[in-house]
């Protein structure tokens, strides 16, 4: 009796809930629907799904003006060494947090001199006794992006403005002879304005520290640096922006709190059948000449237990939902379970999935042994990564199902 309704109440439980995912974004939040009612399942969002390859890439160009600080640079009016820069480059965000750039810039630097053997010397003497110089240049180089609007934050999608410094290393080639070649260190700090999906704007201010060599005179001094300002374009390719991991300890909570309506429902039926059985006792007894009462046993409805990504270890709040179903196996000793394990074919190889959601489900064996049920009681299989359910951290769960 208490197998019956402990099924038809996690049934009808069961089949009022479904999960669907927006079709308009890759970000849209995960949606319940029960009883006619909308809610949204909770969702870490410091946490999101790994990306694949071909996701997040975007291209960026931009122009705009900077100064070269070196050996003589002072001799020279401030205004007259401004001089115009640009810049392109290709990129990936591996994270939220996290992404790399290769950028090529430069085109042009102006300075002084006060020699007129100096390399890159354009004109006569002026006014000081200094030479003007001007030179075209070439940096390469490769940069880590740190958007820490979202490391602080958490992932948001529809975030306008991001806060994303930058640093990396460079290498500079002069255009005019002759071709000096330098290393770099370059930095800067990426304003990043969302306009669509497709596009940004970037306000990016960034700084380039080189060797002395750079402008062709060695003076003894550490280095020569250029600090600049630029204003252009990000065009994000495919699949942009990530998927929020729903919150595992939260859903188990949800979970946690159904059983405890189910457990409270079952425990007002036993008090109404006590009531009834003592009606009953009170009544004269009634004979029943060839009748037969058949009781068909009802399995109980699939239970999930949820994982964290690569883990094949419980959550704590799995604890209540396994008390409770070790309990129904005490109060039916000739019922079985079956305990299929799965993991996400999104990440990891097949190998690695197949032997993860074995894991998984021997993890859920062990726990309800543990609990007191007979391990021969249980089928344990581990079916490896699907893709059944949206989104793909659904699919990292193990399926309790009665025999």
């Amino acid at each position: 009796m208490k197998k019956l309704m402990f099924a038809l109440a996690v049934a009808s439980l069961s089949s009022g809930v479904y999960a669907q995912q927006g079709s308009s974004s890759s970000s849209s939040p995960v949606i319940v629907e029960e009883s006619a009612e909308v809610m949204e399942v909770p969702t870490d969002k410091y946490k999101v799904e790994t990306n694949r390859f071909f996701d997040n890439w975007f291209l960026s160009f931009g122009g705009g003006a900077q100064v070269l600080f070196d050996d003589y640079g002072n001799d020279l009016d401030f205004k007259k060494r401004i001089s115009p820069t640009f810049n392109v480059a290709i990129g990936k965000w591996f994270t939220p947090g996290l992404g790399l750039r290769l950028q090529l810039s430069g085109i042009q630097a102006k300075s002084a001199a006060r020699s007129d053997n100096a390399p890159y010397i354009r004109g006569g003497e002026q006014d000081g006794g200094f030479y003007k110089q001007k030179f075209n240049y070439l940096n390469l180089h490769g940069d880590i992006l740190f958007n820490v609007s979202g490391m602080i934050a958490g992932y948001n999608p529809d975030r306008v403005y991001d806060f994303i410094p930058y640093t990396g290393f460079g290498y500079n080639r002069l255009l005019d002879k002759p071709h000096t070649r330098a290393l770099a260190v370059n930095f800067g700090i990426i304003n990043r304005f969302r306009i669509t999906d497709a596009w940004d704007i970037n306000l990016e201010l960034s700084g380039m520290v080189t060797e002395d060599r750079f402008d062709g005179k060695v003076q003894g001094k550490a280095a020569d640096m250029t600090i600049g300002a630029s204003l252009g374009f990000a065009y994000n390719f495919t699949q942009r922006g990530f998927k929020h991991v729903p919150d595992v300890n939260a859903i188990m909570a949800l979970s946690a709190s159904q059983m405890d309506a189910i457990n409270a429902a079952l425990a007002e039926q036993i008090a109404q059948n006590q009531k009834l059985k003592k009606q009953l006792a009170n009544q004269q007894p009634v004979e029943v000449v060839n009748e037969k009462v058949i009781v068909k046993e009802v399995p109980a409805a699939p239970q999930s237990i949820f994982f964290e990504i690569g883990s094949s270890v419980l959550p704590p709040k799995s604890e209540v939902n396994l008390q409770t179903i070790a309990q129904m196996m005490k109060d039916n000793p000739n019922m079985t379970l079956s305990l299929t394990g799965y993991a996400d074919s999104d990440t990891g190889s097949a190998a690695w999935n197949k032997q993860l959601s074995e894991n998984r489900a021997n993890a859920v064996a062990d726990a309800l042994v543990k609990l007191g049920v007979n391990k021969n009681r249980l089928a344990v299989v581990g079916k490896g990564g699907v893709e059944t359910l949206t989104p793909p951290s659904f699919n990292r769960r193990v399926i309790i199902e009665a025999q």
